[in-house]
């Protein structure tokens, strides 16, 4: 199910603005500290409400698609993993 990035949330506010304006941080983090920072998605959850300037409440929209997003980098992170001649994991 496409996600309605236009769908309003709060005073003129809509999904896609959340979006918008929460990701640039989120991409500094992850290139900061990495998937790790989210320890769980409770962890991120509770992130993407503090970082919503003005409305502080869950949405749903807005959690879903970075949840998406994190484990989209999490399954591309795996996939740098091999294994050499000897069997030890070594990073692609």
């Amino acid at each position: 199910m496409k996600t309605n990035l236009n769908k309003n949330i709060w005073e003129g506010w809509t999904v896609g603005n959340f979006i918008e304006d929460i990701n640039p941080t989120f991409e500094w983090i992850i290139k900061q500290y990495g998937v790790k920072h989210f320890i769980n998605n409770l962890s991120l959850k509770e992130w993407i409400k503090q970082e919503q300037p003005y409305y502080k409440k869950h949405i749903p929209e807005v959690y879903k698609y970075f949840l998406n997003k994190l484990n989209s980098i999490k399954k591309n992170q795996i996939s740098h993993f091999s294994f050499d001649s000897e069997g030890n994991n070594i990073i692609i």
